[in-house]
């Protein structure tokens, strides 16, 4: 293919005019090279200066994530609930019916705050078309769960494994988790949900790392092939698919890359899945992958670990990895307390329990997360079976690495406590050590970065049935709880 015709590909646009109905807005037409050049000239200079210069620092890394004081952070929650009464769609109507608890978590509703620059509508916007994308890609039924690598069809597997997006196993030099996107990985056999479904995974594994939601994410497209051809039909329905992906994901976007051989109509994906806002994000670099690499690096891009060298060779063994992590990751936990296991089950909880006992702690130093570790626990199938048998109506189950809440030897030992207090103590000489304030907001962190991780925190409470159902605990209990958690440990340690 000679030049000339290389610099007329047709790549896709969306059209955002006002008055369009959906239909007309998803309808791509060609975009020439100059055309694309004007696009993202007339993007620039439409926008604020103060603004523009704010997103070519986050562009560089040289911005620095928002101060998050407990006022601030509270007052943008509250903004944003504000907005989410206004803005409210079916999705989080199911939500909301399901697991209140879930969608009202501070730390679920801060991703999407932090990820569109604490603007409380915007992030209400991307929270909603991210429960309705939850639910598109994973059914209704999935729409509060924490989604892991088995809620993944095989060809979504299939996909994620080929290393077509994959997250570099180190960050930029500011701080920021890298994804790489390598569209000669490919398998056309994928459709663009199981690429997206992929994707969803990849990213929500990013965000269980409080200081990437804050930081946000570098995106790389790479493709140094010569003479790329442009864009197919196949890779066309691949827009759409990103378009919405990006709109509703609480990922914060910070810069894009995208490294091509030559001036092919390729780097145009990006102008059109992104806001106009976004679209001064986007450098492109061309050259062959020394040339390549070498830009890159000039933006703080840790090439030295990127999946392919100066040479073009590729080596992906680095996502292999990682994506081992995410298969050994479902059941890890729940393997390590297993071989440590008895084949004795625990005995029932004493006479004194009863459901919500646990939340009304009058004494820290018989707390059940604070206990005499020496005793084995029982099996985690004895375990579950025994929280079914507490709330056999309760729609809502315990699962091993969950955080459970009540008192009695069954709390002491439930695996997913002997774990929370695990993570408490190796951050206890740090807790000790801060102010009041400080540990207000590492109390909130802690908790953050658990649920972020998919565990859970629940409790046993009786309906108006008479029933006894598990339920979520509310952040405030929790934070109560950490703090109750660190004092009891305190005690132990100076007797």
């Amino acid at each position: 293919m000679n030049r000339d015709k290389q610099e007329t590909t047709s790549v896709f646009v969306t059209s955002n005019e006002p008055g369009q109905n959906k239909a007309s807005r998803e309808q791509y037409v060609p975009l020439r090279i100059d055309e694309s050049d004007r696009v993202l000239a007339q993007a620039m200079s439409s926008l604020p200066t103060a603004e523009r210069d704010k997103i070519i620092e986050e562009v560089h890394g040289v911005s620095k994530p928002i101060e998050e004081t407990a006022d601030f952070v509270s007052q943008k929650l509250a903004a944003l609930e504000s907005e989410i009464s206004i803005k409210k769609n079916d999705a989080y109507e199911i939500a909301l019916t399901q697991n209140r608890v879930f969608v009202e978590d501070s730390g679920f509703q801060l991703m999407f705050l932090r990820s569109e620059g604490f603007v409380a509508s915007a992030a209400s916007i991307r929270m909603m078309q991210y429960l309705k994308l939850k639910q598109k890609y994973f059914g209704e039924e999935r729409i509060t769960k924490h989604i892991n690598f088995l809620d993944l069809s095989e060809d979504d597997k299939s996909s994620l494994e080929t290393g077509a997006i994959q997250v570099l196993p180190e960050k930029d030099r500011s701080g920021r988790a890298v994804v790489a996107v390598l569209p000669s990985l490919w398998n056309h056999q994928h459709t663009p949900e199981n690429r997206m479904r992929a994707s969803y995974l990849l990213e929500m594994s990013l965000l269980q790392d409080i200081d990437v939601q804050k930081r946000g994410v570098v995106y790389i497209y790479y493709d140094t092939k010569p003479y790329s051809s442009g864009l197919s039909a196949p890779d066309a329905a691949m827009v759409s698919f990103a378009k919405t992906h990006k709109a509703s994901m609480p990922v914060r976007y910070a810069a894009y890359h995208i490294c091509l051989r030559d001036r092919s109509g390729y780097h145009s994906i990006g102008h059109a899945i992104s806001k106009k806002e976004d679209i001064v994000k986007g450098i492109s670099h061309y050259g062959d992958d020394k040339e390549c690499r070498l830009k890159l690096q000039g933006f703080g891009i840790p090439v030295s670990c990127f999946p392919i060298n100066s040479e073009g060779a590729m080596n992906i063994d680095a996502h292999f990895k990682w994506v081992q992590e995410q298969k050994e990751n479902i059941d890890n936990t729940a393997h390590r307390r297993r071989t440590r296991s008895t084949e004795q089950s625990f005995p029932a909880p004493q006479e004194n329990y009863k459901p919500g006992y646990g939340m009304d702690v009058a004494d820290d130093s018989d707390d059940q997360m604070v206990a005499d570790s020496s005793q084995e626990p029982a099996s985690d199938e004895a375990t579950l079976a025994r929280a079914a048998q507490m709330a056999p109506r309760s729609a809502l189950q315990p699962v091993i690495t969950d955080v459970v809440f009540g008192r009695g030897r069954w709390f002491q030992y439930f695996p997913g406590n002997i774990l929370f207090r695990e993570f408490l103590e190796e951050r206890d000489a740090e807790y000790n050590g801060a102010s009041r304030s400080d540990k207000v907001n590492m109390t909130k962190n802690i908790v953050a970065d658990l649920k972020g991780s998919g565990r859970r925190f629940l409790k046993l409470e009786r309906n108006q049935r008479g029933d006894d159902i598990w339920t979520e605990v509310n952040d405030k209990e929790i934070y109560k709880k950490v703090s109750q958690c660190y004092r009891t440990v305190r005690k132990k340690d100076k007797n």
